[in-house]
């Protein structure tokens, strides 16, 4: 069985072990990296023809080629960089948020579900007791069948529900360990 945990265990294992925020994270710094190569030069190419070419004799020609930036172009690819890197961690916010709401409802249900069980024992306790009550009648005459079999009944019933609880906080306890 898995160890019950607090809303604040949650929110901090959500920042930790969803997959979603921890490759968002890394993407964001992908990015953050690729604003510092905004005012790059271009690489010089450089090429060499060595050889006869429609000739006997022996040509060689070398030429470099750079080409520059236009103005600006730096500091535009710069800002460009910078507002994906903005909108990335504001999306990024966004998930979050959205996550830690989905952690909240999870949670309260498991609460609600950790209570409706808690009554569910109390009520399958409390027929317990009536049944045996029922039954001591039975015995000496005060009652007849109808009783006793009416309390077994709510009793199995209550006990069904406490099974139902415990399954669905079973789910619930395996949602909020996949968030």
């Amino acid at each position: 069985a898995q160890e019950s945990i607090t809303l604040s265990q949650a929110f901090d294992r959500l920042g930790k072990y969803n997959p979603d925020l921890t490759g968002a994270q890394l993407y964001r710094e992908l990015i953050s990296a690729n604003v510092a190569t905004a005012g790059e030069m271009p690489r010089t190419k450089t090429m060499a023809e060595l050889g006869q070419t429609n000739s006997i004799n022996f040509d060689s020609r070398i030429s470099v080629l750079q080409s520059f930036l236009p103005f600006g172009y730096a500091a535009a690819q710069r800002n460009a960089l910078q507002a994906n890197v903005s909108v990335f961690e504001k999306e990024t916010l966004l998930r979050k948020s959205e996550l830690k709401l989905v952690v909240r409802q999870v949670f309260d249900e498991y609460l609600y579900q950790q209570e409706r069980r808690l009554y569910w024992l109390s009520m399958d306790s409390l027929y317990a007791q009536l049944l045996l009550l029922a039954k001591q009648r039975l015995q000496t005459g005060e009652t007849g069948k109808l009783e006793s079999a009416s309390l077994e009944q709510q009793q199995q019933l209550a006990h069904q529900q406490v099974l139902v609880c415990q399954q669905i906080m079973r789910k619930l306890e395996i949602q909020l360990g996949i968030l």
